[in-house]
């Protein structure tokens, strides 16, 4: 009788595994999406997001670009229960999911097949495929629209007449430029000569915009006072993280101050004491104009102790985290 229930359930088995109707991806994706026209991989798991999320990161590794997966899934279970002669059980269950990547260099144009579920291995497969034609339009088209504003940018910077917005507006398009080389390398992966005519012009321009940061800074002096600071703490902070990247900071006359205000509210109930800090930061030129150039603002959490003392003590170091970690990207 052992014998018979265990012949059956291998019969089973093997009937399932070759009347399984496998898609042609599956079996062989290189006939379905052909390597010249198509860059494509195929992703297993343990439900269809799963296999999603494995298939994203091998198309990831063609354009050597690191990605991190999203998911925000629901699932929705239905499990019936049919028993048969075999004993065996039959679940079901569908998986909805929403698949979003984040990557150095963005994938473009990324599709999917509908996914397959291997029963004998009680696994998902999916096929995310990319063409390339659509990808190197994509790439391009974004290299043009970046490479075109920080060009503006530049231009702006270099008719500038004062240090500060020169600095600024030539800084940001650095930012802009080493965020494009990414995609360009990316695009020269598609179509190496439109990829090494973007590397090219990044270059340039990316020289361009150095080369007025280099002219600039050393005219980018500044004086610091910030009211409400008894202790110096934003003061000192704000000094210390201007300093850490070559301004030069607290000489007689000035081009520029960077002047602000902390405020601290106070409240408590039967918990504690709280104290909320905000902050206003504002530069401007010393020049007569008194036009502000920059500025920086944050309305922070309350941060509570059991007195009053430590209730600051914990504010101003939530403040300085803050700094150091926003401020001279906002101001540059």
């Amino acid at each position: 009788m052992k014998k018979r229930i265990l012949f059956a359930g291998f019969f089973i088995f093997i009937s399932n595994l070759f009347c399984e109707n496998f898609p042609l991806w599956y079996e062989n994706k290189g006939l379905q999406f052909p390597d010249f026209e198509y860059i494509s991989a195929v992703g297993t798991g343990y439900s269809e997001a799963a296999a999603k999320d494995s298939a994203l990161s091998e198309l990831a590794l063609y354009f050597e670009a690191k990605i991190s997966v999203q998911r925000s899934a629901k699932l929705h279970g239905s499990e019936s229960l049919s028993g048969n002669s075999f004993g065996n059980t039959e679940k079901q269950r569908s998986v909805y999911s929403e698949t979003n990547v984040a990557s150095e260099t963005k994938l473009p144009a990324v599709s999917f097949t509908n996914s397959f579920f291997n029963s004998a291995r009680n696994e998902y497969s999916v096929c995310a495929y990319i063409k390339k034609s659509d990808a190197a339009s994509e790439f391009q088209g974004i290299l043009s629209a970046g490479i075109l504003n920080a060009a503006e940018k530049i231009q702006k910077s270099e008719n500038s007449k004062n240090p500060y917005l020169a600095f600024s507006v030539a800084n940001s398009a650095l930012v802009s430029l080493e965020k494009l080389q990414d995609t360009a390398q990316s695009l020269s992966v598609l179509d190496a000569k439109s990829g090494s005519e973007s590397l090219k012009s990044i270059g340039i321009l990316s020289e361009r915009a150095g080369g007025i940061m280099s002219r600039e800074k050393p005219r980018l002096t500044f004086n610091v006072e910030i009211q409400n600071d008894a202790e110096k703490n934003v003061s000192y902070t704000v000094q210390q993280l201007l300093e850490s990247k070559g301004f030069v900071c607290g000489i007689k006359n000035p081009n520029f101050l960077i002047s602000g205000n902390v405020h601290y509210s106070e409240s408590k109930n039967a918990v504690g004491v709280f104290v909320r800090p905000a902050i206003s930061l504002q530069v401007f030129s010393l020049d007569g104009s008194n036009e502000i150039l920059g500025s920086y603002s944050r309305q922070y959490p309350k941060y509570g102790h059991r007195d009053l003392s430590n209730a600051y003590a914990k504010a101003r170091v939530e403040i300085e985290k803050d700094l150091k970690e926003n401020l001279l990207d906002s101001l540059f």
